[in-house]
């Protein structure tokens, strides 16, 4: 098992795992949608690929999400208990006024990395459509 990513979370003599909160308890998590710049700004976004591929690699980590989609009140287990120390302190907090204030520290960062790149948004971060009609 790989554990090198988890190693804050086990103790030194590794018989115990210290979880960021309790078993069965509830977290928040943060969902994330794109701005589409990808379909609206196509040329910009195809460079952006070549240049600088996290930019637009469409996924939460990705600057091209933009846009809260909700923050979810779920439950830690066993299940779900990698994927949740996987995305623990960025897309998962004990409290939903934490991931309240990191959602919205994480949008900003995305938009103005896109906004540094020559991406146009509008002010809720989804990306103006640019394309030229015939």
């Amino acid at each position: 098992m790989e554990t090198e990513k988890y190693e804050k979370y086990i103790s030194k003599d590794r018989k115990i795992i210290k979880l960021p909160i309790p078993l069965d308890s509830q977290f928040y998590e943060i969902y994330t949608k794109c701005s589409d710049v990808c379909l609206f700004q196509k040329e910009l976004a195809d460079k952006a690929k070549e240049d600088n591929p996290e930019i637009v690699d469409c996924n939460k980590y990705a600057a091209c999400h933009t846009q809260i989609d909700g923050i979810y009140k779920m439950g830690i287990s066993l299940y779900n208990l990698t994927r949740v120390l996987d995305i623990w302190g960025e897309f998962a907090f004990a409290t939903e006024e934490e991931a309240n204030i990191a959602a919205n520290r994480l949008m900003k960062e995305h938009r103005e990395k896109l906004i540094n790149y020559g991406f146009k948004l509008d002010e809720n971060g989804y990306a103006i459509n640019l394309i030229k009609k015939d």
